[in-house]
C-alpha cells in the first residue's frame, strides 16, 4: 500500500521526548459531537458518535493488545475548544466496542460541560478531558511534526516518503482549524473518505516502516 503525499518528506530533527519513544497522536476535528445517555443505552448514537468510536477502536486497539505509542483525540470545535483524548498508554476498562467507548465518550462530555476553560482533568480509566483555546492548542500542537488530510489534484504517491511520528489531524468537515493554528503548514496527505481509513493507512504505514 502506498500513501500519497504532497511531496517527499525530509525527515526533520524532533525532540529528545519525541525521540525517545513511538509517538503517534490522531486529531480527528468535529464541529460537534453530540450524543445522550438515552442515546448510547438504546444504540442509537449521531453519526458523529459513530465516527468518533470508529476512530478510537481503529486508532488503538489491536486483535490480543492495544496500541501502547498512540493516541486519538476527538476535537471539538464549539463554545473555544474541547478535547477528549484516548490515550493508549494509560488507557483502562474501555473495550473496542461502539457501547463501551460511546459510553466513556458520554461521560468525557459531560465533564466538559462544567470543566472551566484552561483545564485539564483524567477520568479514572486513563481518558483526558480539556477545554482550551485556538492559541493555547497552537502552541501545543506546533511542538510536533504535523501532518493533515487534505484533497489536492496534484497529491502523488512517493514510495520514498518516511513517516516521522507525530500528529496526524482529519478534519471531518474541512476549514474547521483556522490557518492561524499552525506556525508552518502541515505536510499534506491524501484524504480518504472516512477518519477511520485515515488511520489504519497511517498505522499500516509506520507498522511496515519500523
Amino acid at each position: 500500500m502506498e500513501f500519497q503525499v504532497s511531496q517527499a518528506y525530509q525527515d526533520e530533527p524532533i525532540n529528545k521526548e519525541l525521540a525517545q519513544m513511538s509517538y503517534r497522536h490522531f486529531m480527528i476535528i468535529f464541529e460537534d459531537l453530540p450524543i445522550t445517555k438515552s442515546e448510547v443505552k438504546e444504540g442509537r448514537i449521531s453519526q458523529e458518535a459513530i465516527i468518533a468510536c470508529r476512530c478510537v477502536n481503529v486508532g488503538l486497539f489491536l486483535s490480543n493488545d492495544m496500541r501502547r505509542d498512540t493516541e486519538v483525540s476527538l476535537v471539538i470545535m464549539k463554545d473555544g475548544v474541547q478535547i477528549i483524548t484516548f490515550p493508549g498508554k494509560n488507557l483502562r476498562r474501555v473495550s473496542p466496542d461502539e457501547r463501551s467507548i460511546s459510553f466513556f465518550i458520554l461521560k468525557a462530555i459531560d465533564l466538559l460541560a462544567r470543566l472551566p476553560a484552561g483545564v485539564v482533568r483524567e477520568l479514572d480509566n486513563g481518558i483526558r478531558v480539556e477545554r482550551t483555546t485556538i492559541n493555547d492548542l497552537s502552541e501545543k500542537w506546533n511542538s510536533i511534526p504535523l501532518f493533515i488530510a487534505e484533497e489536492y489534484d496534484h497529491i502523488r504517491a512517493d514510495s520514498d516518503v518516511k513517516f516521522v511520528e507525530g500528529g496526524f489531524i482529519y478534519e471531518i468537515h474541512t476549514g474547521l482549524l483556522p490557518d492561524s493554528l499552525f506556525d508552518k503548514k502541515p505536510i499534506r496527505l491524501s484524504r480518504p473518505t472516512s477518519p477511520e481509513r485515515f488511520i489504519l493507512e497511517i498505522n499500516y504505514q509506520i507498522d511496515l516502516n519500523q
